[in-house]
Protein backbone atom coordinates (compact mmCIF):
# COMPACT_ATOMS: atom_id res chain seq x y z
CA UNK A 1 0.00 0.00 0.00
CA UNK A 2 2.77 2.30 0.72
CA UNK A 3 3.92 2.04 -3.03
CA UNK A 4 0.41 2.68 -3.77
CA UNK A 5 0.64 6.14 -1.96
CA UNK A 6 4.11 7.49 -3.27
CA UNK A 7 2.39 6.59 -6.63
CA UNK A 8 -0.29 8.57 -5.97
CA UNK A 9 1.71 11.91 -5.39
CA UNK A 10 3.57 11.20 -8.10
CA UNK A 11 3.44 14.48 -10.42
CA UNK A 12 2.56 12.62 -13.23
CA UNK A 13 -1.36 13.48 -13.17
CA UNK A 14 -2.00 9.73 -15.02
CA UNK A 15 -0.05 7.41 -13.02
CA UNK A 16 -1.50 9.38 -10.22
CA UNK A 17 -4.70 9.14 -11.21
CA UNK A 18 -4.06 5.09 -12.12
CA UNK A 19 -2.72 4.45 -7.94
CA UNK A 20 -5.90 6.39 -7.08
CA UNK A 21 -8.23 4.13 -8.57
CA UNK A 22 -5.94 1.37 -7.31
CA UNK A 23 -5.87 1.84 -4.19
CA UNK A 24 -9.91 2.49 -4.62
CA UNK A 25 -10.10 -1.01 -5.81
CA UNK A 26 -8.04 -2.58 -3.29
CA UNK A 27 -10.89 -1.16 -0.50
CA UNK A 28 -13.49 -2.40 -2.56
CA UNK A 29 -11.74 -6.15 -2.66
CA UNK A 30 -9.73 -6.19 0.53
CA UNK A 31 -12.10 -4.10 2.72
CA UNK A 32 -11.40 -4.05 6.13
CA UNK A 33 -8.04 -5.91 6.03
CA UNK A 34 -7.09 -2.37 4.97
CA UNK A 35 -8.28 -0.40 8.47
CA UNK A 36 -4.96 -0.78 9.52
CA UNK A 37 -3.51 1.49 6.41
CA UNK A 38 -6.50 4.18 6.63
CA UNK A 39 -4.68 6.71 8.18
CA UNK A 40 -1.59 6.55 5.67
CA UNK A 41 -4.05 7.28 3.26
CA UNK A 42 -6.62 9.56 4.48
CA UNK A 43 -3.77 12.49 4.30
CA UNK A 44 -2.52 11.35 0.67
CA UNK A 45 -6.14 10.72 -0.58
CA UNK A 46 -6.96 14.53 1.27
CA UNK A 47 -4.19 16.53 -0.58
CA UNK A 48 -4.81 14.88 -3.96
CA UNK A 49 -8.81 15.73 -3.54
CA UNK A 50 -7.49 19.17 -3.52
CA UNK A 51 -5.77 19.31 -6.17
CA UNK A 52 -6.34 21.81 -8.93
CA UNK A 53 -6.19 19.15 -11.60
CA UNK A 54 -9.38 17.88 -11.58
CA UNK A 55 -9.65 14.59 -12.69
CA UNK A 56 -7.22 13.63 -10.24
CA UNK A 57 -9.50 15.15 -7.60
CA UNK A 58 -12.31 13.21 -8.84
CA UNK A 59 -10.48 10.06 -8.62
CA UNK A 60 -9.42 10.74 -5.32
CA UNK A 61 -12.67 12.18 -3.77
CA UNK A 62 -14.44 8.87 -5.15
CA UNK A 63 -11.59 6.99 -3.14
CA UNK A 64 -12.32 9.20 -0.09
CA UNK A 65 -16.43 8.73 -0.12
CA UNK A 66 -16.31 4.86 -1.14
CA UNK A 67 -13.44 4.66 2.48
CA UNK A 68 -16.33 4.74 4.58
CA UNK A 69 -19.00 2.08 3.05
CA UNK A 70 -16.33 -0.25 2.45
CA UNK A 71 -13.67 -0.10 6.29
CA UNK A 72 -14.48 -0.05 9.30
CA UNK A 73 -16.09 3.46 10.44
CA UNK A 74 -14.61 4.16 13.36
CA UNK A 75 -11.17 3.85 12.06
CA UNK A 76 -12.20 5.99 9.44
CA UNK A 77 -13.90 8.82 11.52
CA UNK A 78 -10.68 9.11 13.46
CA UNK A 79 -8.32 9.84 10.05
CA UNK A 80 -11.29 11.96 8.97
CA UNK A 81 -10.61 14.10 12.56
CA UNK A 82 -6.76 13.41 12.82
CA UNK A 83 -6.65 15.34 9.37
CA UNK A 84 -8.89 18.47 10.91
CA UNK A 85 -5.87 20.63 11.81
CA UNK A 86 -4.25 20.28 8.89
CA UNK A 87 -2.44 23.36 7.62
CA UNK A 88 -3.51 23.63 4.43
CA UNK A 89 -7.14 24.66 4.26
CA UNK A 90 -8.32 22.52 1.26
CA UNK A 91 -7.29 19.45 3.43
CA UNK A 92 -9.65 20.97 6.36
Amino acid sequence: MLQLLKLAESLRSQLSKTALVTIQECFQSLRRKLDSEIDHCALVLFKKAADTNLFIAEAAKRTVEAMPLLANESTVIQALISNCDSRAASIR
